[in-house]
Protein backbone atom coordinates (compact mmCIF):
# COMPACT_ATOMS: atom_id res chain seq x y z
CA UNK A 1 0.00 0.00 0.00
CA UNK A 2 3.02 2.33 -0.02
CA UNK A 3 3.42 4.96 -2.80
CA UNK A 4 5.31 3.89 -5.88
CA UNK A 5 8.39 6.00 -5.13
CA UNK A 6 8.66 4.48 -1.63
CA UNK A 7 8.61 0.98 -3.09
CA UNK A 8 11.20 1.98 -5.67
CA UNK A 9 13.42 3.48 -2.98
CA UNK A 10 13.21 0.30 -0.92
CA UNK A 11 13.91 -1.84 -3.98
CA UNK A 12 16.91 0.30 -4.93
CA UNK A 13 18.46 -0.03 -1.48
CA UNK A 14 17.78 -3.76 -1.50
CA UNK A 15 19.47 -4.28 -4.86
CA UNK A 16 22.39 -2.05 -3.90
CA UNK A 17 23.03 -4.02 -0.72
CA UNK A 18 22.64 -7.35 -2.51
CA UNK A 19 25.07 -6.42 -5.31
CA UNK A 20 27.52 -4.12 -3.52
CA UNK A 21 30.18 -6.83 -3.41
CA UNK A 22 29.63 -7.70 -7.08
CA UNK A 23 29.85 -4.28 -8.72
CA UNK A 24 31.13 -4.43 -12.31
CA UNK A 25 34.53 -2.96 -13.03
CA UNK A 26 33.06 -0.77 -15.79
CA UNK A 27 29.63 0.44 -16.78
CA UNK A 28 26.57 1.36 -14.69
CA UNK A 29 25.84 -0.39 -11.46
CA UNK A 30 22.05 -0.17 -11.72
CA UNK A 31 19.96 0.61 -14.77
CA UNK A 32 16.98 2.97 -14.28
CA UNK A 33 13.65 1.14 -14.05
CA UNK A 34 11.96 3.24 -16.71
CA UNK A 35 10.72 2.74 -20.26
CA UNK A 36 9.18 4.59 -23.18
CA UNK A 37 5.63 3.63 -22.21
CA UNK A 38 5.88 5.42 -18.88
CA UNK A 39 7.22 8.56 -20.60
CA UNK A 40 4.36 8.58 -23.10
CA UNK A 41 1.78 8.00 -20.36
CA UNK A 42 3.11 10.96 -18.34
CA UNK A 43 3.25 13.26 -21.38
CA UNK A 44 -0.31 12.38 -22.46
CA UNK A 45 -1.80 12.42 -18.96
CA UNK A 46 -3.24 15.92 -19.36
CA UNK A 47 -5.08 14.87 -22.52
CA UNK A 48 -6.20 11.43 -21.39
CA UNK A 49 -7.10 12.37 -17.81
CA UNK A 50 -8.35 15.94 -18.31
CA UNK A 51 -10.86 17.26 -15.79
CA UNK A 52 -13.92 18.54 -17.68
CA UNK A 53 -15.22 20.33 -14.58
CA UNK A 54 -12.42 22.90 -14.81
CA UNK A 55 -13.17 25.83 -17.19
CA UNK A 56 -11.36 25.74 -20.50
CA UNK A 57 -9.71 29.11 -19.91
CA UNK A 58 -7.98 27.66 -16.84
CA UNK A 59 -6.52 24.89 -19.01
CA UNK A 60 -5.33 27.48 -21.53
CA UNK A 61 -3.79 29.54 -18.71
CA UNK A 62 -1.95 26.47 -17.44
CA UNK A 63 -0.69 25.48 -20.91
CA UNK A 64 0.78 28.98 -21.14
CA UNK A 65 2.10 28.52 -17.57
CA UNK A 66 0.28 31.62 -16.34
CA UNK A 67 -1.45 30.03 -13.32
CA UNK A 68 -1.74 26.45 -12.01
CA UNK A 69 -4.92 24.37 -12.12
CA UNK A 70 -7.04 24.12 -8.92
CA UNK A 71 -6.31 20.39 -8.47
CA UNK A 72 -2.90 20.42 -10.07
CA UNK A 73 -1.70 19.15 -13.41
CA UNK A 74 -2.27 15.45 -14.10
CA UNK A 75 1.20 15.05 -15.57
CA UNK A 76 2.90 16.72 -12.62
CA UNK A 77 0.84 14.65 -10.17
CA UNK A 78 1.88 11.47 -11.96
CA UNK A 79 5.53 12.52 -11.76
CA UNK A 80 5.19 13.18 -8.03
CA UNK A 81 3.35 9.92 -7.32
CA UNK A 82 5.44 7.66 -9.56
CA UNK A 83 8.95 9.10 -9.23
CA UNK A 84 8.71 11.13 -6.03
CA UNK A 85 8.97 14.78 -5.09
CA UNK A 86 12.62 15.13 -6.16
CA UNK A 87 11.86 14.43 -9.84
CA UNK A 88 8.62 16.43 -9.78
CA UNK A 89 10.50 19.39 -8.29
CA UNK A 90 12.76 19.69 -11.36
CA UNK A 91 9.73 20.03 -13.66
CA UNK A 92 7.77 22.17 -11.20
CA UNK A 93 10.64 24.66 -10.92
CA UNK A 94 10.60 25.17 -14.70
CA UNK A 95 6.85 25.86 -14.59
CA UNK A 96 7.26 28.18 -11.61
CA UNK A 97 10.04 30.14 -13.33
CA UNK A 98 7.93 30.63 -16.49
CA UNK A 99 5.12 32.02 -14.32
CA UNK A 100 7.61 34.49 -12.88
CA UNK A 101 8.69 35.49 -16.38
CA UNK A 102 5.07 36.37 -17.20
CA UNK A 103 5.07 38.78 -14.26
CA UNK A 104 8.34 40.34 -15.44
CA UNK A 105 6.97 40.64 -19.00
CA UNK A 106 3.88 42.45 -17.65
CA UNK A 107 6.09 44.89 -15.72
CA UNK A 108 8.23 45.55 -18.80
CA UNK A 109 5.20 46.12 -21.05
CA UNK A 110 3.47 48.51 -18.62
CA UNK A 111 6.57 50.59 -17.96
CA UNK A 112 7.83 50.46 -21.54
CA UNK A 113 4.58 51.14 -23.41
CA UNK A 114 2.72 53.17 -20.81
CA UNK A 115 5.59 55.30 -19.51
CA UNK A 116 8.14 54.98 -22.34
CA UNK A 117 10.81 53.62 -19.98
CA UNK A 118 14.26 53.55 -21.52
CA UNK A 119 17.83 54.80 -21.04
CA UNK A 120 17.95 58.58 -20.68
CA UNK A 121 20.11 61.35 -19.30
CA UNK A 122 20.20 61.37 -15.50
CA UNK A 123 19.44 65.10 -15.52
CA UNK A 124 16.24 64.53 -17.46
CA UNK A 125 12.88 63.55 -15.90
CA UNK A 126 12.52 60.87 -18.58
CA UNK A 127 14.99 58.77 -16.61
CA UNK A 128 12.42 58.17 -13.81
CA UNK A 129 10.45 55.39 -15.63
CA UNK A 130 13.76 53.72 -16.45
CA UNK A 131 14.85 53.78 -12.81
CA UNK A 132 11.42 52.48 -11.74
CA UNK A 133 11.72 49.60 -14.22
CA UNK A 134 15.15 48.68 -12.84
CA UNK A 135 13.83 48.81 -9.28
CA UNK A 136 10.81 46.63 -10.14
CA UNK A 137 13.08 44.13 -11.90
CA UNK A 138 15.27 43.81 -8.80
CA UNK A 139 12.17 43.53 -6.63
CA UNK A 140 10.80 40.82 -8.93
CA UNK A 141 14.05 38.83 -8.70
CA UNK A 142 14.05 39.11 -4.91
CA UNK A 143 10.44 37.99 -4.56
CA UNK A 144 10.97 35.10 -7.01
CA UNK A 145 13.99 33.98 -4.98
CA UNK A 146 12.09 34.18 -1.68
CA UNK A 147 9.08 32.26 -2.98
CA UNK A 148 11.30 29.76 -4.77
CA UNK A 149 13.16 28.95 -1.55
CA UNK A 150 10.04 27.10 -0.37
CA UNK A 151 10.12 23.64 -1.88
CA UNK A 152 6.43 23.08 -1.15
CA UNK A 153 5.47 26.37 -2.79
CA UNK A 154 7.46 25.55 -5.93
CA UNK A 155 5.78 22.15 -6.24
CA UNK A 156 2.28 23.62 -5.78
CA UNK A 157 2.91 26.55 -8.14
CA UNK A 158 4.52 24.16 -10.61
CA UNK A 159 1.38 22.06 -11.00
CA UNK A 160 1.43 19.46 -8.20
CA UNK A 161 -1.85 19.04 -6.31
CA UNK A 162 -1.61 20.70 -2.85
CA UNK A 163 -3.14 17.64 -1.13
CA UNK A 164 -0.84 15.17 -2.91
CA UNK A 165 0.63 12.60 -0.46
CA UNK A 166 3.98 12.93 -2.24
CA UNK A 167 4.38 16.46 -0.86
CA UNK A 168 4.41 15.04 2.65
CA UNK A 169 7.57 13.08 1.81
CA UNK A 170 10.80 15.13 1.83
CA UNK A 171 12.17 14.74 -1.73
CA UNK A 172 15.80 14.67 -0.59
CA UNK A 173 15.26 12.32 2.34
CA UNK A 174 16.53 8.86 1.48
CA UNK A 175 16.69 6.73 4.63
CA UNK A 176 17.99 3.19 4.06
CA UNK A 177 15.60 0.44 5.16
CA UNK A 178 16.41 -1.86 8.03
CA UNK A 179 18.14 -5.19 7.31
CA UNK A 180 14.93 -7.05 8.16
CA UNK A 181 12.86 -4.93 5.74
CA UNK A 182 15.49 -5.29 3.03
CA UNK A 183 15.78 -9.05 3.40
CA UNK A 184 12.01 -9.54 3.48
CA UNK A 185 11.50 -7.28 0.49
CA UNK A 186 14.11 -9.09 -1.63
CA UNK A 187 12.71 -12.49 -0.62
CA UNK A 188 9.14 -11.50 -1.48
CA UNK A 189 10.22 -9.85 -4.71
CA UNK A 190 12.17 -12.93 -5.81
CA UNK A 191 9.37 -15.30 -4.82
CA UNK A 192 6.74 -13.26 -6.69
CA UNK A 193 8.92 -13.05 -9.82
CA UNK A 194 9.61 -16.78 -9.89
CA UNK A 195 6.04 -17.66 -9.03
CA UNK A 196 4.79 -15.48 -11.88
CA UNK A 197 7.09 -17.25 -14.35
CA UNK A 198 6.04 -20.69 -13.08
CA UNK A 199 2.36 -19.81 -13.37
CA UNK A 200 2.96 -18.59 -16.90
CA UNK A 201 4.76 -21.84 -17.72
CA UNK A 202 1.88 -23.89 -16.31
CA UNK A 203 -0.66 -21.94 -18.38
CA UNK A 204 1.49 -22.36 -21.46
CA UNK A 205 1.83 -26.12 -20.87
CA UNK A 206 -1.92 -26.45 -20.50
CA UNK A 207 -2.47 -24.60 -23.76
CA UNK A 208 0.14 -26.69 -25.54
CA UNK A 209 -1.41 -29.88 -24.19
CA UNK A 210 -4.75 -28.85 -25.60
CA UNK A 211 -3.17 -28.11 -28.96
CA UNK A 212 -1.33 -31.44 -28.94
CA UNK A 213 -4.60 -33.25 -28.30
CA UNK A 214 -6.18 -31.43 -31.20
CA UNK A 215 -3.17 -32.19 -33.41
CA UNK A 216 -3.16 -35.88 -32.40
CA UNK A 217 -6.79 -36.23 -33.41
CA UNK A 218 -5.83 -34.70 -36.77
CA UNK A 219 -2.73 -36.93 -37.15
CA UNK A 220 -0.15 -34.10 -36.90
CA UNK A 221 3.03 -34.72 -34.81
CA UNK A 222 4.81 -31.38 -35.37
CA UNK A 223 2.97 -29.42 -32.61
CA UNK A 224 4.25 -32.00 -30.09
CA UNK A 225 7.87 -31.20 -31.07
CA UNK A 226 7.23 -27.45 -30.90
CA UNK A 227 5.72 -27.88 -27.44
CA UNK A 228 8.94 -29.52 -26.22
CA UNK A 229 10.95 -26.56 -27.42
CA UNK A 230 8.56 -24.13 -25.72
CA UNK A 231 8.78 -26.00 -22.41
CA UNK A 232 12.56 -26.02 -22.68
CA UNK A 233 12.69 -22.29 -23.32
CA UNK A 234 10.32 -21.60 -20.40
CA UNK A 235 12.51 -23.68 -18.07
CA UNK A 236 15.63 -21.88 -19.29
CA UNK A 237 13.96 -18.53 -18.65
CA UNK A 238 13.08 -19.51 -15.07
CA UNK A 239 16.62 -20.78 -14.47
CA UNK A 240 18.13 -17.57 -15.88
CA UNK A 241 15.96 -15.46 -13.59
CA UNK A 242 17.02 -17.59 -10.61
CA UNK A 243 20.66 -16.96 -11.50
CA UNK A 244 20.04 -13.19 -11.68
CA UNK A 245 18.05 -13.04 -8.46
CA UNK A 246 20.68 -15.05 -6.60
CA UNK A 247 23.24 -12.35 -7.55
CA UNK A 248 25.95 -14.55 -9.00
CA UNK A 249 29.40 -13.06 -8.66
CA UNK A 250 30.77 -11.02 -11.55
CA UNK A 251 33.94 -12.79 -12.70
CA UNK A 252 35.32 -9.55 -14.17
CA UNK A 253 35.18 -7.75 -10.83
CA UNK A 254 38.36 -7.10 -8.89
CA UNK A 255 38.62 -5.29 -5.58
CA UNK A 256 40.75 -2.17 -5.35
CA UNK A 257 44.09 -2.60 -3.64
CA UNK A 258 44.93 -0.33 -0.66
CA UNK A 259 47.90 1.15 -2.55
CA UNK A 260 45.66 2.02 -5.51
CA UNK A 261 43.09 3.55 -3.18
CA UNK A 262 45.75 5.76 -1.54
CA UNK A 263 47.12 6.76 -4.95
CA UNK A 264 43.66 7.87 -6.03
CA UNK A 265 43.16 9.83 -2.83
CA UNK A 266 46.42 11.69 -3.46
CA UNK A 267 45.81 12.34 -7.14
CA UNK A 268 42.21 13.48 -6.79
CA UNK A 269 42.89 16.95 -5.25
CA UNK A 270 45.84 17.57 -7.63
CA UNK A 271 43.82 16.73 -10.74
CA UNK A 272 40.85 18.74 -9.43
CA UNK A 273 42.96 21.88 -8.87
CA UNK A 274 44.60 21.56 -12.30
CA UNK A 275 41.27 21.03 -14.05
CA UNK A 276 39.58 23.96 -12.30
CA UNK A 277 42.56 26.22 -13.01
CA UNK A 278 42.60 25.27 -16.69
CA UNK A 279 38.85 25.84 -16.93
CA UNK A 280 39.19 29.27 -15.29
CA UNK A 281 41.96 30.27 -17.70
CA UNK A 282 39.86 29.21 -20.70
CA UNK A 283 36.86 31.16 -19.39
CA UNK A 284 38.93 34.31 -18.89
CA UNK A 285 40.43 34.01 -22.37
CA UNK A 286 36.98 33.66 -23.91
CA UNK A 287 35.64 36.68 -21.99
CA UNK A 288 38.65 38.85 -22.86
CA UNK A 289 38.41 37.84 -26.51
CA UNK A 290 34.72 38.71 -26.56
CA UNK A 291 35.38 42.15 -25.06
CA UNK A 292 38.18 42.78 -27.55
CA UNK A 293 35.96 41.71 -30.46
CA UNK A 294 33.17 44.08 -29.40
CA UNK A 295 35.65 46.91 -28.94
CA UNK A 296 37.06 46.35 -32.43
CA UNK A 297 33.60 46.20 -34.02
CA UNK A 298 32.40 49.41 -32.35
CA UNK A 299 35.44 51.68 -32.36
CA UNK A 300 37.56 50.43 -35.27
CA UNK A 301 35.27 48.82 -37.82
CA UNK A 302 32.33 50.99 -36.73
CA UNK A 303 34.60 54.10 -36.70
CA UNK A 304 33.16 55.39 -33.44
CA UNK A 305 36.61 56.75 -32.55
CA UNK A 306 36.44 59.08 -35.52
CA UNK A 307 35.54 62.57 -34.33
CA UNK A 308 33.55 63.24 -37.49
CA UNK A 309 31.35 60.18 -36.93
CA UNK A 310 30.80 61.13 -33.29
CA UNK A 311 29.72 64.65 -34.30
CA UNK A 312 27.29 63.16 -36.82
CA UNK A 313 25.79 60.95 -34.11
CA UNK A 314 25.50 63.86 -31.67
CA UNK A 315 23.82 65.97 -34.35
CA UNK A 316 20.94 63.47 -34.52
CA UNK A 317 20.78 63.07 -30.72
CA UNK A 318 22.58 59.72 -30.52
CA UNK A 319 25.83 58.33 -29.17
CA UNK A 320 28.08 56.26 -31.41
CA UNK A 321 28.15 53.08 -29.31
CA UNK A 322 27.35 50.53 -32.01
CA UNK A 323 28.63 49.76 -35.51
CA UNK A 324 25.01 50.04 -36.63
CA UNK A 325 25.27 53.85 -36.77
CA UNK A 326 28.00 53.79 -39.42
CA UNK A 327 27.41 50.44 -41.13
CA UNK A 328 23.62 50.31 -40.99
CA UNK A 329 21.93 46.93 -41.18
CA UNK A 330 25.25 45.16 -41.75
CA UNK A 331 26.56 46.62 -38.50
CA UNK A 332 23.49 45.43 -36.61
CA UNK A 333 23.80 41.96 -38.12
CA UNK A 334 27.50 41.69 -37.22
CA UNK A 335 26.83 42.91 -33.67
CA UNK A 336 24.05 40.35 -33.14
CA UNK A 337 26.19 37.58 -34.65
CA UNK A 338 29.06 38.39 -32.29
CA UNK A 339 26.70 38.22 -29.30
CA UNK A 340 25.37 34.87 -30.46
Amino acid sequence: GEPVQVQMRLLRHSIEQATRAHKPKEGPWLWPMHNLGVSIAVMLANLALGDSSIPRWRHVAWHLRIMPLPKGCKGENLLADHYGGAVAYAFAWSNFYVQGLWVLALIAVVTGVGFNAGPADVNNLAVIPWVVLQFLTLLWARMLSDVGSSEHQVLVSGGVEPSSPSLALPPQQDVPPSPQEREGFVRNFSRRALQSDREEAVRRDALHAERRAQAASAGDSKPHVRARWRRGLAAAKIHAKQVVLEAQRNLEYRSMEPAEQRRRELLTPVVTVLAVSLFSVVCMCVLVSFVQLNTYLIYVWGECLDETVRKEAKAVGQDCRSPQFKRGFLGWLVEVASDV
